[in-house]
């Protein structure tokens, strides 16, 4: 009787040390990213920024920055994942007016809150289809126009693919933001309103695509 105590003692030992390494070979991730991003925005803006029907190399807006992503176990399976993200946009030289010459720049935060992870039992990869949240701005800055906003939030639904090289991440995160806030313009100082762009308004609706370097946790 000691002796079947014993062995079935050393088998539940050893089963549980089986469950745990199990588990921590596939258990959960983080990974810090830092990526470069360009938007192609739905509606034109005077021809000065990127969007559906004309497009080209380094043209606005491009974007850098930072993100944290995290893919979580269920079981013995990559489920679902989450991402926080933080970008600036690069600041270039934009003609407001045609004649107006000034300097476009501004920030998005993002943040998938959900999302399903399409090759759960892969070991090498990720693929994670999400919803979540865009907000910020973008800001021009000129001498006959001072300093304007447009702020911005807008729903997403994104698409993003991983591979993992080791303790190395290489990724490409693709989403569609669909802006639900106002078009207009506005001064960043709230008791200078006067020199609007009101003319040229801005839906920040947009297709964007982030290529990310990160590292596994």
């Amino acid at each position: 009787m000691i002796t079947l105590l014993n062995l079935n003692s050393i088998s539940n030992c050893y089963g549980q040390e089986a469950s745990d390494s199990v588990e921590h070979s596939i258990g959960d991730i983080l990974i810090a990213n830092i990526h470069y991003g360009t938007y192609f925005y739905k509606q034109d803006f005077n021809g000065q920024l990127n969007n559906f029907d004309h497009s080209k190399i380094f043209n606005p807006i491009q974007t850098i920055g930072v993100s944290l992503s995290g893919i979580y176990s269920n079981g013995d399976k990559h489920s679902y994942g989450i991402h926080f993200s933080y970008a600036q946009v690069i600041p270039q030289k934009i003609n407001v007016n045609d004649t107006t010459g000034g300097i476009i720049n501004g920030f998005n935060f993002g943040c998938s809150f959900y999302g399903l992870n399409l090759t759960p039992k892969s070991k090498f990869s990720s693929t994670i289809v999400g919803i979540g949240f865009n907000t910020g701005r973008l800001r021009i800055k000129s001498e006959s126009y001072k300093s304007q906003k447009n702020p911005f939030f807008a729903p997403v639904i994104s698409l993003s693919p991983k591979f993992y090289l080791g303790k190395i991440t290489i990724g490409l995160r693709t989403e569609y933001q669909l802006d639900v806030s106002k078009k207009g313009w506005r001064s960043v100082n709230f008791t200078n309103k006067k020199n609007s762009i009101s003319v040229l308004k801005l839906n920040q609706s947009a297709l964007i695509t982030y290529f990310s370097l990160g590292w596994k946790f």
